[in-house]
C-alpha cells in the first residue's frame, strides 16, 4: 500500500518537476523493498537517488542512500562492499553533524565488523552508538544498539545477558510499536531460548516472529524463524511439522537468490560508477573547453593589446619625429634670426661711427661758434 502511494507521488512529482521530491521518494521506496527482502530493487531506487544527491551535495541524503546501500550488502553477505559503503558515509560525518543518523550508522558498521569476526572493533563502534543514542535520547537507535549487543552476547554464548538485553530492546521497540524491529528483537530472543534448550518459549517467540515476518514480508527474518522452528520441532521429535516448517525455510532461502541478487546488484553499481565517470570526463572536458576558450580570449586580448601598443608606438614615434624636425627648423630660424639681428646691430654700430666721424665735436662748435 505504502508502495502504491510513493508511486503516485513520484508520478506527481514528475508532472511539477520537483526532482527532489521524486528522489526522496526513490529513496523511500528503496526501503520498502530492502524490508521485503528485494534487494535487487532496493538498490536500483538507492543508486538512482545517490546519484541525484550527490550532484546536488545533499550530504543527508547523501548518508541516507550510502547506508541503504550498505545494508543491501550486509543482507546479501557482501560485507566488504558494505563497509566500503558506511565508511564512506562516516568520512561524511566529518564536516556533518546528526547525531541520529551517525548513531544508526555506527550499529550498521558494528555489525559489519561483528560478522568479519573483529569483535574489538564490533564493541568500540557499538559502544559510541549506545552513547549517542542514550545521551540524544534516540530510542529507536538505542534498542537497536541493544539488541545488536545482544548479538555480541549470543556469539561468546553468554546467553542469559543477550537474553536480558534483547528483552530491553522488546519492550522499547514495543513502546514505539515498530513492527519490522520487534520481528528482530522476537526471532533473536526465539534463538536465545533455543541455545539454552528452553524450547517452548522458544517455540511460543518462533511462530510469533514467523507470523510478523510473514506479515510484513520479511523474508530473511521469515527464513530465520521457519529454521528455528525446525529445529525446535525436530528436537521435540515432530518430525511432520520439523520437516514442514525445513522447507519453508529452504524455499524462503532458495527464494532470495543472494548470489544472483549480488550479481544484479553489482552490475547497478557498475552502470552507477560508470555513469558517474562518464559525467567526470563530461566536465572534465566542458572545464577544458572552458578554459580554452578562455586562452583564445585572452590570447586575442593579448594580440589586440599588442597591435593597439604598437600602433600607439608608431603614433608616439612619428610625433616624435615631427616634434624633433620641428624643433630642428625652429634652432635654424633662430640661429638665422640671431645672425640677422647680429648683422643689423653691426650695420647699426657702423653707421654710428660714421656718423659720428662726420660730424664736429662739441669742442670743436665751441672753439668756432661764439655766443
Amino acid at each position: 500500500t505504502s508502495e502504491i502511494y510513493y508511486l503516485k507521488k513520484i508520478n506527481l512529482a514528475k508532472q511539477c518537476k520537483d526532482t527532489l521530491a521524486e528522489m526522496n521518494t526513490y529513496y523511500n521506496i528503496g526501503l520498502i523493498y530492502m524490508q521485503q527482502s528485494n534487494f535487487i530493487k532496493s538498490a536500483d531506487y538507492n543508486f538512482i537517488a545517490l546519484d541525484y544527491f550527490k550532484r546536488k551535495k545533499d550530504t543527508s541524503n547523501i548518508l541516507n542512500s550510502l547506508q541503504s546501500i550498505g545494508y543491501t550488502y550486509m543482507n546479501l553477505e557482501d560485507t566488504p562492499t558494505s563497509l566500503k559503503f558506511y565508511r564512506e558515509a562516516l568520512e561524511l560525518f566529518k564536516n556533518y553533524k546528526d547525531n541520529y543518523q551517525l548513531a544508526g550508522l555506527l550499529i550498521d558498521i558494528s555489525t559489519g565488523y561483528r560478522i568479519q569476526k573483529k569483535i574489538d572493533s564490533s564493541i568500540y563502534y557499538l559502544d559510541q552508538s549506545l552513547k549517542i543514542s542514550s545521551k540524544e535520547k534516540d530510542n529507536f537507535h538505542f534498542a537497536i544498539a541493544t539488541d545488536a549487543k545482544a548479538q555480541l552476547y549470543i556469539d561468546s554464548k553468554n546467553y542469559y545477558q543477550a537474553l536480558i538485553l534483547a528483552r530491553e530492546a522488546l519492550k522499547i521497540n514495543q513502546q514505539s510499536q515498530l513492527q519490522f524491529a520487534i520481528c528482530q528483537n522476537i526471532s533473536r530472543i526465539s534463538t536465545i531460548y533455543s541455545q539454552l534448550k528452553l524450547y517452548d518459549s522458544a517455540l511460543v517467540y518462533a511462530n510469533e516472529g514467523f507470523r510478523l515476518a510473514f506479515l510484513i514480508k520479511n523474508t530473511l527474518i521469515e527464513k530465520e524463524c521457519a529454521q528455528n522452528l525446525s529445529n525446535i520441532y525436530e528436537y521435540k521429535k515432530k518430525s511432520d511439522s520439523a520437516l514442514r516448517y525445513f522447507k519453508i525455510y529452504f524455499a524462503v532461502n532458495d527464494s532470495l537468490k543472494k548470489e544472483s541478487q549480488l550479481r544484479g546488484i553489482a552490475q547497478k553499481e557498475f552502470l552507477y560508477e560508470k555513469q558517474n565517470q562518464e559525467q567526470l570526463r563530461a566536465k572534465e572536458q566542458q572545464l577544458s573547453q572552458t578554459k580554452l576558450e578562455k586562452q583564445k580570449q585572452i590570447n586575442l586580448i593579448v594580440i589586440v593589446a599588442s597591435v593597439l601598443l604598437a600602433m600607439f608606438l608608431i603614433i608616439g614615434v612619428i610625433n616624435f619625429r615631427q616634434k624633433q624636425k620641428a624643433n630642428e627648423l625652429v634652432l635654424i630660424q633662430k640661429k638665422l634670426l640671431e645672425e640677422k639681428q647680429k648683422e643689423i646691430i653691426s650695420s647699426i654700430n657702423y653707421a654710428s661711427r660714421i656718423q659720428r666721424s662726420l660730424m664736429p665735436t662739441e669742442k670743436y662748435i665751441a672753439k668756432h661758434i661764439k655766443k
